[in-house]
């Protein structure tokens, strides 16, 4: 009966031992598993990093040549709240000053304002200092009281009221732009369209 149990035990042994093996290598390469996985998330964590340190170091470039190129148009254009009588704005293409302004009142009795309203005028200078045609018009105006736009005049007796003109370079032309504004209006400004592409808007107080 020992001599029975003894080889049923040697038989028991010899059966683990595949099984023993089997986990042994399971084992192994669940770990392997596990440090190719930890590898992989930490290699996905820093191309994550890279990727969020390359567009915060793009956002504050792009910040900073924003802030440039506001800088460089203050220093074209100095007067963002408006120009007055006496004073010239210009860009790299044409050059605007501001002659006079005033209140037309030589108007015939066909063309008068309606009640509560009167029409101004402003006088301006031109001229094309780029090295291209440039093109100066009426139409390259508006004028507003208060906020609310106000319809053009023309003041029939004065042609350059209604200019169109063509400048080469180096030329020069006088051009009056009229509107007609309600009487009690506190502030009217006069918005010149200087660049159609970029609708760049310069500011001409009627003081």
């Amino acid at each position: 009966m020992r001599k029975v149990n003894a080889e049923g035990t040697e038989r028991k042994k010899r059966k683990k031992w595949p099984i023993i093996v089997v986990v042994i290598i399971g084992l192994f390469l669940l770990a392997a598993a596990g440090g190719g996985s930890s590898d992989d998330n930490t290699s996905g964590s820093s191309g994550t990093q890279t990727q969020n340190d390359i567009k915060h170091s793009q956002s504050e470039q792009a910040a900073a040549e924003t802030v440039q190129d506001s800088e460089e148009e203050d220093t074209e254009n100095p007067k963002s709240k408006g120009y007055t009588v006496g004073e010239t704005w210009k860009n790299k293409y044409i050059s605007v000053s501001y002659l006079e302004a005033g209140e037309y009142t030589d108007y015939s009795e066909y063309f008068s304002p309606a009640d509560g309203y009167k029409i101004i005028y402003a006088k301006f200078e031109f001229e094309n200092i780029g090295s291209s045609d440039q093109v100066v018009s009426f139409t390259d105006w508006n004028c507003y009281a208060d906020g609310y736009a106000c319809e053009n005049y023309y003041i029939t007796d004065d042609p350059s009221s209604s200019y169109g003109e063509t400048l080469s370079a180096g030329r020069k032309c006088n051009g009056i732009i009229a509107f007609c504004v309600p009487e009690d209006a506190k502030s009217i400004e006069f918005e010149y369209d200087a660049n159609f592409w970029t609708s760049e808007n310069i500011l001409f107080l009627y003081q």
